[in-house]
């Protein structure tokens, strides 16, 4: 099952996007920040060079600052993990 994603398209005055991400009925927080071309500062060299994603129970599943922090390994916290970066870290979401 694929996560619903549901993040700002423009960032806030700090840069960042906000949202949520669902998966099997829990809901995770999501912010991140990216830059407007793939970068070796990205999460596999792309567009995320800022990313958290709180679990509805308040852990931090996700954390990458320019580097990895917290990094999801399997089960929820990775599709959810999975379907952030397929959604706003690749080259061809230039617009959005």
């Amino acid at each position: 099952m694929a996560a619903q994603i549901d993040i700002s398209r423009e960032p806030d005055t700090t840069g960042w996007q906000t949202g949520t991400a669902s998966i099997r009925g829990a809901t995770y927080s999501v912010a991140l920040k990216r830059s407007a071309r793939p970068s070796g500062f990205g999460i596999d060299n792309g567009r995320i060079f800022k990313l958290e994603i709180t679990t509805p129970r308040g852990r931090r599943a996700v954390d990458y600052d320019r580097g990895w922090f917290a990094c999801p390994k399997d089960g929820p916290d990775a599709e959810v993990f999975e379907a952030v970066l397929a959604a706003f870290n690749g080259p061809d979401h230039e617009g959005g």
